[in-house]
């Protein structure tokens, strides 16, 4: 394969993008740009979005829906159009399995309650698509705990038991790293906090007495599959 001269397709005065376009154009002969996008990317683009088109269609088979029923839905319920938009935009661009079927069941839920505002739908689908499924399941984790109120007292760990007790329970020793992260965007995003009965530390992050807000309980539920509620 002939080598990109790159004194030649990349004097130190040429734009950036041009750069990129003349490397390409070198390296691959004739092949306009958006031919190579085609050939490298059509494929697995077009596998994938068939797989998600037909987890959608086994959504609909879920709820024992034919076409003129979900036309019915969506002709009375805009909310739902905008639901599957959102989900096919996020699906698309991931191929964590996970992800699709916490989309799945946000769309079951839309389905079959049709009470979501819009509003909440895009923050809810949002919040997966700017955080992760690994969020998600996290938040689970913390969703079975009891909370804290005048009666109730659940026992507190140390930060470094608790991380593990996480890890164990969601069965994914891989966010062992990265799940201090996990819980700061939680925190930070509204998702998880203190409640006014929770114990405090001083010197620790007190992950063990974090608890979902009104907003975290919401958004749990939303993608949780209904028969699991």
């Amino acid at each position: 394969m002939t080598k990109i001269d790159k004194d030649k397709y990349l004097p130190s005065v040429e734009p950036v993008n041009e750069k990129v376009h003349s490397a390409l154009s070198a390296g691959l002969g004739l092949v306009g740009a958006s031919a190579i996008f085609e050939r490298v990317f059509e494929s697995p683009y077009t596998r994938r979005t068939e797989e998600w088109r037909e987890l959608v269609t086994e959504v609909i088979n879920t709820l024992d829906m034919n076409f003129e029923q979900l036309k019915c839905k969506v002709d009375r319920n805009e909310e739902i159009l905008t639901s599957f938009l959102l989900a096919d935009e996020i699906a698309i661009k991931t191929s964590d399995k996970l992800s699709w079927e916490l989309l799945k069941n946000g769309l079951i839920n839309v389905l079959s309650k049709e009470n979501y505002d819009e509003a909440k739908l895009k923050i809810f689908f949002g919040t997966l698509r700017e955080l992760t499924s690994l969020h998600i399941l996290v938040l689970n984790f913390y969703s079975g705990l009891e909370l804290y109120n005048e009666t109730k007292k659940p026992k507190t760990y140390p930060d470094d038991v608790w991380l593990t007790t996480i890890i164990r329970e969601v069965r994914k020793p891989e966010i062992e790293s990265i799940l201090p992260k996990i819980l700061v965007d939680l925190r930070s995003n509204g998702i998880l906090d203190f409640g006014p009965k929770a114990p405090h530390s001083s010197g620790s992050n007190n992950y063990s007495v974090l608890r979902p807000t009104k907003f975290g309980s919401e958004l749990a539920d939303f993608f949780t599959e209904p028969s699991l509620k």
